[in-house]
């Protein structure tokens, strides 16, 4: 007699209701897989997560309630053994970088085909690593730069505007003017950015916007 091998339990954690049932529910019709939670809020989802056995989390970035990599902070404090696959429509090399620091296994677009989610959920839910088709020349370039996105990681919302301004070549003067600001605060910024990533030069700095996706190389 054959015993079947234990299936894949997923939990997925989605604020798009609509689009959490239908993956639930093509998922849960493959016997390979068994969805064992369900959750259109993130901090839902941590207040359960404890009590609930799983083998791969399949969570979203950008949720209301939560911000994605807040929860994936949480889950790999409390069990780092937690396998995690992003599935997102939020892309940029930012956030694939913050995921990856913080121990995620996988890191899917959302508008992937269904087939490419499943392939990841299967590895990822093995303990594997996967990382979607249009990701990859990304993920590689994040992983072999010596260049550090988490330079950033300490720039407010307004400094990673102020940053993205200079990378495109606009004076402090012009980046006050379309922000409202003056230029001495502007400067300031300036200050503050070069102090919070240990950069001096310009060049630095356009290397870490365009890294950042904050401009286009094209646009330089």
């Amino acid at each position: 007699m054959t015993t079947s091998p234990p299936r894949i339990r997923v939990v997925i954690v989605d604020d798009h209701q609509l689009l959490l049932e239908l993956l639930a529910d093509s998922i849960g019709q493959l016997p390979e897989f068994e969805v064992v939670g369900r959750f259109t809020s993130g901090i839902a989802f941590l207040r359960a997560a404890k009590a609930i056995e799983c083998d791969v989390v399949q969570l979203d970035l950008m949720m209301p309630d939560l911000n994605g990599l807040e929860c994936v902070r949480s889950l790999r404090r409390a069990d780092p053994s937690r396998n995690i696959l992003i599935v997102s429509g939020n892309t940029n090399a930012l956030s694939i970088s913050r995921a990856l620091r913080l121990g995620i296994r996988g890191y899917v677009e959302k508008s992937a085909p269904t087939e490419e989610i499943l392939t990841a959920l299967r590895l990822v839910g093995g303990g594997k690593s996967y990382f979607g088709r249009s990701l990859q020349a990304k993920v590689r370039k994040i992983c072999d730069s010596p260049f550090p996105l988490d330079a950033s990681d300490h720039l407010s919302s307004r400094e990673h505007t102020v940053l993205a301004g200079l990378a495109a070549g606009q004076t402090s003067k012009a980046i006050a003017a379309a922000l409202g600001l003056s230029e001495f605060t502007v400067k300031n910024h300036r200050r503050r950015i070069k102090s919070k990533t240990g950069l001096h030069t310009n060049a630095e700095l356009i290397r870490l916007a365009t890294r950042l996706e904050l401009v286009e190389p094209e646009n330089l």
